[in-house]
């Protein structure tokens, strides 16, 4: 763990060091870790409409199925459904605005899904079971 994701209390033992959001400046810590990247709820947030905006602009090219660019989408579609799916049923004290965020994030990972040539069947059943939970 670099020095900057320390807790600026944090000791030399390990007790109390606290894992920071990878965002530059960001001082919140971090929430889950998606594209290799740790993130704060916020910067998660903004991170994964990032991503979905450019795998839904994606969806309408006729690329070929293992194109880097299908291939990449298809990874993260299911890393963010099953992460998030994951963590919403982990924590139960979630504000429900925060909830609603991170369930929006899954069902429209789902929705893109659906539309690419190779469905990720496993990837709408995570968001299916999570948003019924």
């Amino acid at each position: 763990m670099s020095e900057n994701n320390r807790h600026p209390d944090a000791s030399t033992s390990g007790v109390g060091k606290r894992i920071r959001c990878d965002m530059q400046d960001c001082i919140q810590p971090a929430a889950m870790r998606i594209d290799f990247h740790l993130f704060c709820l916020d910067h998660l947030v903004a991170h994964c409409h990032e991503r979905l905006q450019k795998c839904q602009q994606q969806v309408g090219r006729s690329l070929a199925p293992s194109s880097d660019p299908i291939s990449e989408n298809y990874r993260f579609l299911c890393e963010c459904a099953s992460t998030i799916a994951g963590f919403l049923i982990a924590r139960s004290e979630l504000e429900n605005i925060d909830r609603a965020r991170l369930l929006d994030i899954m069902l429209w990972a789902a929705e893109l899904d659906e539309k690419y040539d190779r469905p990720l069947g496993h990837c709408r059943s995570i968001a299916k079971s999570a948003a019924g939970s």
